[in-house]
Parts: C-alpha cells; structure tokens; sequence
C-alpha cells in the first residue's frame, strides 16, 4: 500500500486520508470538475444544501474503503476455501491471497472515488438531457470487444443509468492510462471491465457467477439493490446538508455489521438492526420532505422545461440560422459525450445559458420567443407557480374525490407522458392558459419502506448465522395505501387553481 500523503477534512465523515495515488486521480481536470457539479438541485429550498459531487465521491471512496476492512478476513477466507473448491476460481485469482485482496480493494477504492466522474451538470435534472444510446456507442469502440454487445444480459453496460455510463465513458477516455500505471506499480492489471460493472452494478452472471463471487461482492459494495457504500454516503450529506430532515445514520454502526452471507452477498449482522432502520427511514424522509417537496420538483421541472426550450430552438433550423432568437443552444454542447469528457462541463455552463436568456429577455431591443419571456421570468425572480396541492394528505383528498375504479386508472394515466402532455394541451386550451403558467409534473415515489421485505439480517443461531427478514423483526411503515409508485402536483397562477381543478376532475373522471 502506498504510504498516505495528505487528511482531507469533511464535515460528513471527519478526516478522509488520501495516498499519493489517489491524489493523483483527484488533481486530474475531470474530477476537479465535480466541484462545479451540484449533488442536489434543492438549494431554492434548503440554501445550504450546495454540496457537490467531490465530496460525494471523496466520501463514497471512504466509507468503501472502511467496508472492505471490516470484510477482508472473510474475504480471505472464502477465498481460500474456494481455490480448493473450485478449479474455475483459480481462472482470476492472483498469485497469493493477499495478491488477490489488493486486486480487489484497488478496483473497489478507484470504482467508488470515480463512480460520479461522468454526471451531469445540474444533477439528475441534466441526466435527462443525455443520450443513453449516444454514450453506449461511444464507449464499444474503447473497451475490451467481449462487452461489446450490450443485449447479453451478462453485459456490464446493458442496465446502468446515463450517468454511470457516462462515468464509465469518461474512465475510459481519461483514466486508463492513469489507473493501468497505478495497478502496474503494485504488480497488477487493472480491469477496466470490473470497473464498469462496479459503476453499473452489473453482477457477473451466467456461467462466471460461482467462480466471481468475490467480484460481485465488490459491485455490491458501490451498487447494490437497497444498500450500498454510495447511497450512504449521499443519505448521510444530503441529509446534513438540508438541516437533517431525516434520523441520523449510525454509519459506524453499520460498517460493523457488515458481513458476507452464505450465498456469498452483502448482508448485515443482528447489531445492524437498530442502524439500518434509521437508514430506511432517513431515506424516506428525505425522499418525502427533499426530493418531492413541491418546490425541488417545480423547480426541477423548470430548469428542464428552460432548457428544453433553448435546445428546441436551436434544433428549428430556419429560426436559428436567420438568427432571430439569439437565445437559442446547442444541446450537445452541454450534455454530449464530448462536452463532459473532453470539455468538462460544469454547472456555470448551464448557468451562462440560463443567465444569458434571461438578459436578453430584460433588454428591449432584443427579440426574444414569446415561451421564453414567461418561462425566464419565474426562474429569475422566483415567482414561481403555485401547486393545487402541498401535503400528501391534500393529494389524498383529490384522489379520493374519485370511484374506487378511477383512482385505479389516474396513475397509469399519469404515468403515460404522451396522455399527460394530452390532458394538460386540452385543459390549457379550454382555459386559454398561456404557455408556461400551468404544468401538470410527475413525481416518483420510492420509499424503502415498501421494499423493506428484501433486506436481511444474520443472526447467530447455534453457531451458525441464520437469515431473517428485516421486516419480520421491525415494524413497519406502510405508505401504499397513501402513495401509488407515482402521484403528481399541478402548479397554476394563484387565480386559475379554482378553474383547473374543476377542469382536471372533469377529465379524470372520464378515464
């Protein structure tokens, strides 16, 4: 291991030590750009809540870091137990044993501080804008020709996001040559493969499961299902951030408890039980009171309605090139391959656009689109339109004002963008709404509280660890019968809400 050159302080997880390696990854010009890269777009509600990806990623790296520790032993000896057990193992395993552990810390250490590397100015409201196809065949050409085809399911690229498979992108554009140097110099190969489907979460399946188990456990770690190093680390700084609007994370607690279950997966002992209750119920929170509060999500909606509409302009060639509406932007020159690898891009860039379109619209000699004057002005002095509903009980109420038959069919109707975008056009019509002061915007509703049934605790049964659920030893809060998978607001001016509700009642009551 190389010896640690500098102590980073962070206000999440105290001191953070950093190698020379892995300050050479961090000085690099794509992961200082993370620091221009907000983790949440939630500041118009929670002003401190300006932290970026660089200290998420620096974080993730360390909570990923203390969770191979807790494990190595039985990493170790599983390992162990299956060179003897299993001739395929030998296939990938190095030299020694300990050879082999460093193989699996370094791709777990560099997988977990460079999962966000490729993410998207503005969050995940700028992830909208990437092309998931575009990326995909950016990165076939640079990686090894095996995970070329990404319709095999066994393909570390079939099933990651467009921000993890930007990040993978970027890895493979910009750090190959750093990490294979790096992995070099502790008499290794660095696996670019394993790094995408750390990034990913695509699990080695197929005929390679038994004799990769130890590498799946490594994926786990950085992109599991319901719990992972990542999504601690960001439930733990949002939640600071946003002036803990969830239950504290005993993330020390936690790490403790790790261990590897029988069929050789992540799992926690009896002492996490306490812990990881607190962080199914931090998660909801913040999902309820941060996420899909209805100021983040009007204002998600209006950053991606803005840009929308920059890029739709510039898209109509015959306005652009008489250059009629100077506001206009290129799409790709945000949300491409090359401008995040290549151009790095950041949040300041979006920000240019937002802020330019908005001068122009205060200058009256400027000719600027009709759509852009109503939909600038909300952002720029955040007089924002008003939701016909705040709370989950108002939105109960309006659903309930529905037959048993209709309420069934309101989400799936929602849900459809083509019948929304429908239902919004004839209500905006029938009112004569001007574009940009009426908006009907769907929310998701993932609450770990409904998938609390897949966690598992391990607890010391005559001398052997036995698998229990953990919703057979906590309580549990129920939010189905409140939420469906996807509920919505309807934002209005503060004199048509009346007229709207009376409209949209009508219509869904036809459904």
């Amino acid at each position: 291991m190389s010896k640690k050159k500098k102590i980073i302080y962070d206000l999440v997880h105290g001191y953070i030590e950093i190698d020379n390696e892995v300050e050479q990854v961090i000085n690099t010009a794509s992961f200082q750009r993370l620091k221009y890269i907000s983790q949440l777009t939630a500041h118009h509600l929670f002003p401190s809540a300006n932290h970026t990806r660089f200290e998420h990623s620096l974080g993730v790296m360390k909570i990923a870091n203390d969770a191979f520790c807790q494990i190595q032993n039985e990493l170790e000896q599983h390992i162990n137990e299956h060179k003897s057990e299993h001739e395929n193992f030998l296939e990938h395993v190095t030299d020694s044993t300990k050879k082999h552990l460093d193989y699996l810390r370094l791709h777990l250490q560099f997988a977990a501080l460079l999962h966000d590397v490729g993410h998207a100015p503005l969050s995940h409201v700028g992830e909208t804008f990437f092309d998931k196809d575009e990326i995909k065949r950016k990165i076939r050409p640079i990686i090894s020709p095996v995970i070329i085809d990404d319709n095999d399911r066994n393909s570390p690229i079939k099933n990651g996001s467009s921000h993890e498979l930007m990040s993978c992108y970027v890895i493979a554009k910009n750090y190959k040559k750093i990490l294979d140097a790096i992995f070099d110099k502790h008499n290794l190969r660095m696996d670019l493969e394993f790094i995408i489907r750390i990034i990913t979460g695509s699990q080695y399946v197929i005929n390679r499961k038994e004799e990769y188990w130890d590498r799946n456990i490594i994926i786990q770690l950085v992109n599991g299902r319901l719990f992972d190093v990542d999504k601690m680390d960001y439930l733990m700084r949002d939640n600071y951030m946003t002036g803990n609007v969830g239950v504290h994370i005993d993330d020390q607690r936690l790490l403790t408890s790790l261990t590897i279950a029988e069929k050789k997966y992540v799992s926690f002992k009896i002492g996490a039980l306490s812990s990881l209750k607190k962080l199914v119920d931090c998660r909801d929170s913040i999902y309820m009171w941060v996420c899909n509060h209805h100021i983040v999500v009007y204002t998600d909606y209006l950053y991606t309605q803005c840009l929308s509409h920059l890029f739709s302009i510039y898209q109509d060639r015959d306005l652009f090139t008489t250059k009629e509406y100077p506001e206009a932007v290129n799409k790709t020159d945000i949300f491409s391959c090359d401008a995040i690898a290549e151009k790095k891009v950041t949040d300041n860039d979006v920000y240019y656009h937002l802020q330019n379109a908005i001068r122009l619209c205060n200058q009256s000699n400027n000719k600027v689109h009709v759509d852009t004057q109503t939909l600038f002005k909300q952002l720029s002095g955040r007089s924002f339109l008003k939701p016909s509903w705040k709370t989950l009980f108002d939105y109960t109420q309006f659903i309930e004002k529905f037959n048993k038959r209709t309420q069934q069919e309101i989400v799936p109707f929602i849900k459809d963008d083509k019948l929304r975008k429908d239902l919004h056009e004839r209500i905006e019509n029938d009112l004569l709404i001007p574009k940009g002061e009426f908006a009907i915007v769907q929310r998701a509703n993932r609450f770990y509280n409904n998938k609390i049934k897949e966690l598992y605790i391990y607890k010391n049964e005559n001398g052997t660890l036995a698998p229990h659920k953990l919703s057979d030893m906590l309580p549990i809060r129920d939010y189905d019968p409140l939420y469906d998978d996807v509920a919505f607001y309807v934002f209005s001016k503060e004199n048509m809400k009346e007229k709207i509700m009376e409209r949209l009642i009508h219509y869904l009551g036809k459904l």
